[in-house]
């Protein structure tokens, strides 16, 4: 399977936070312009969890929004997030104004292909970050 992620060069994707002003700034604009039903939490993608589990995350049955926050972060932080098809890449970010300003600030498309530990969701997909970090990867220009 292959694995598409919006990234800068330095590994620091759209949503995650690592005290950098510009991650800040992606995230806050990318959450104000999407809506939460077509962008969800990664608990809320129905598949995602039942891929989670069958690799043996240890997810809350909830179906509340907060549930989210009692996931398996021992689990989880052993991968980072994108996308199994540059389609539902696409898909999520579909608004030219986000990518343009994504692409201002740094950030590119960076592909996998033929990859093994890909977990693949309704809209998004993670992958462990060890195989993510060791496979050569195709760069491709936002917009």
């Amino acid at each position: 399977m292959n694995f598409y992620r919006v990234q800068k060069e330095n590994g620091c994707g759209v949503y995650r936070t690592n005290g950098t002003r510009d991650r800040e700034v992606a995230s806050d604009r990318v959450r104000t312009l999407y809506s939460m039903s077509r962008h969800p939490v990664p608990l809320e993608d129905s598949k995602l969890v039942r891929s989670m589990r069958r690799a043996g995350a240890v997810l809350p049955e909830s179906k509340s929004f907060y549930r989210n926050l009692e996931m398996d972060f021992n689990f989880i932080q052993n991968y980072i997030f994108g996308f199994s098809s540059m389609k539902a890449l696409e898909s999520w970010f579909f608004n030219d104004n986000i990518k343009i300003k994504l692409k201002s600030m740094g950030y590119k498309i960076f592909v996998l292909k033929n990859v093994n530990s890909v977990l693949k969701g309704s809209t998004q997909s993670i992958i462990l970050k060890e195989e993510f970090a060791a496979t050569e990867k195709k760069i491709i220009e936002l917009i």
